[in-house]
């Protein structure tokens, strides 16, 4: 939260109040640590992986919720054109009591191959500013894919990754950058190699 239209010093993070579904708890994180050094962790690769982990301060009165990262290792069948959901916050806006938004878009390249090695993935969707950070999700609720080539039912969620941002590309000829609907996603194995660095 900068009031000065410089860089950024602050993330505010709404938390879950202890007990109180519903309740938030409003807590800054500040960016650096003295003399500007950073407090997040970035990828061992650096700025070409643009995800980072923010360390959490004071959490009194607070209730994690976090999302299971074993979720990536679910047994569903992953494939392009399957629908996904993107679960965050376009433009800021909330589901009611501050709640993500879940937007749905479709895995738009191989899930196994990494683009332009690197550790992501594309979705096609319509998202907007604000998302960034997003757990992107395949659900099932019923019968679904299974890995072992079954059919299998019941109730599925996996964790597919991190989206990012949209995709600018410029037109060789005119030189204008043009935003494509289509969504950078960073496979759930980034997450982990932050956090061991």
């Amino acid at each position: 939260v900068s009031r000065t239209g410089g860089l950024p010093d602050t993330v505010r993070i709404y938390h879950h109040a202890a007990g109180q579904l519903g309740r938030w708890v409003v807590r800054d994180e500040p960016l650096c640590i003295e003399e500007g050094q950073p407090r997040w962790r970035e990828h061992p690769t650096g700025l070409r992986v643009d995800v980072a982990a923010l360390p959490l301060g004071v959490l009194d009165g607070v209730e994690l919720r976090s999302l299971d990262l074993g979720l990536a290792d679910h047994d569903v069948v992953v494939f392009p054109s399957m629908a996904v959901s993107v679960v965050g916050f376009p433009r800021g806006l909330s589901a009611g009591a501050k709640l993500p938004i879940w937007k749905t878009g479709h895995l738009a390249s191989e899930p196994d191959v990494d683009v332009d090695d690197l550790p992501c993935m594309y979705i096609d969707a319509t998202t907007r500013g604000g998302m960034s950070g997003s757990p992107v999700l395949v659900r099932y609720l019923g019968p679904y894919p299974s890995r072992s080539g079954a059919v299998c039912f019941g109730n599925v969620t996996g964790f597919l990754g991190v989206y990012s941002s949209r995709l600018v590309v410029r037109d060789e000829e005119q030189g204008a950058p043009e935003t494509v609907e289509l969504g950078r996603v960073w496979k759930p194995r980034v997450i982990s190699e932050i956090l061991a660095g």
